[in-house]
């Protein structure tokens, strides 16, 4: 993906490291996050729900940011105003990981401007906010007041341009999470099929997204999984089961994968409640 153009012209790298390390103009697109240098203006736009791999994709680029040449004093963004939804281990991992993230970067920041959801997430986001920040920061209502407070509000259509493209790569994503946990077990033929395109199509847009077949079909499973762990007492293996793993073993692989931890563990941790058993 180095060297991949959107249509603004923006140049859009694959990793945080190599976005870091670059200079003038340039994007990173994880999953539910766009980071972006415009003008010389550091922004990040996160959008729908906030698991915890949207807020490790969102917290990269600032980790690389903490050791990079930043010039100062800066101005950044934060975007939030698309986020529906912050899921309680996302949560949690944003107070932990920015409350030292930002001892680092603050000093080479001399404003911070948080656009925030609406209602009570909004109130939330401001909370975790001032439990965090150590340098100037303010909120404002929307992308044009937040641009406009430092200056930039001449970059409004070009950022509205590549947030529109990010929802439309989200929106394939979104078609092919539902696919997978309507249909169990599905593979990528069958989702293809479903989409009306063919298994190397749809193969060669995952690519080109940074992401593959898999991994989307096990995060949508893990997201299924995860709010069953949190609000139901189904067994863990009955949860395994009902995401499409065929044997308990094999789920706990699959949770311990991309959580580093036991769905068990992840239960006991966020319902802080007495232990469970694999079995329960």
């Amino acid at each position: 993906m180095n060297g991949h153009m959107l249509p603004s012209g923006v140049p859009r790298h694959a990793t945080p490291r190599a976005f870091a390390a670059s200079t003038g103009d340039a994007i990173h697109v994880g999953r539910g996050v766009l980071t972006w240098r415009l003008d010389g203006l550091e922004g990040v736009t996160v959008w729908g729900r906030v698991s915890r791999v949207v807020a490790e994709a969102a917290l990269a680029p600032l980790t690389q940011h903490a050791h990079a040449r930043i010039p100062t004093p800066a101005a950044a963004v934060t975007d939030l105003s698309r986020v529906t939804e912050v899921e309680p281990d996302a949560y949690a991992l944003l107070h932990d990981r920015l409350l030292r993230l930002f001892a680092d970067v603050a000093p080479k920041l001399h404003e911070h401007v948080i656009v925030t959801p609406r209602g009570l997430l909004g109130a939330a986001t401001v909370g975790l906010a001032s439990a965090t920040a150590r340098h100037r920061w303010r909120v404002v209502p929307d992308l044009p007041a937040a641009l406009a407070a430092v200056g930039h509000q001449a970059l409004a259509p070009r950022i509205a341009e590549l947030v529109a493209r990010c929802l439309a790569e989200e929106q394939v994503l979104s078609q092919i999470r539902a696919c997978v946990v309507v249909d169990r077990p599905v593979g990528v033929a069958d989702v293809a099929r479903r989409l009306g395109t063919s298994s190397r199509v749809l193969q060669r847009r995952l690519a080109a997204l940074g992401t593959s077949f898999r991994e989307v079909r096990d995060e949508a499973r893990l997201h299924v999984a995860r709010a069953l762990l949190v609000h139901s007492d189904d067994k863990v293996e009955v949860i395994g089961a009902s995401i499409g793993c065929a044997t308990l073993s094999g789920f706990v692989r699959l949770f311990r994968r991309h959580h580093g931890e036991t769905p068990t563990a992840y239960r006991r941790r966020i319902r802080g409640t007495a232990p469970y058993s694999e079995g329960r």
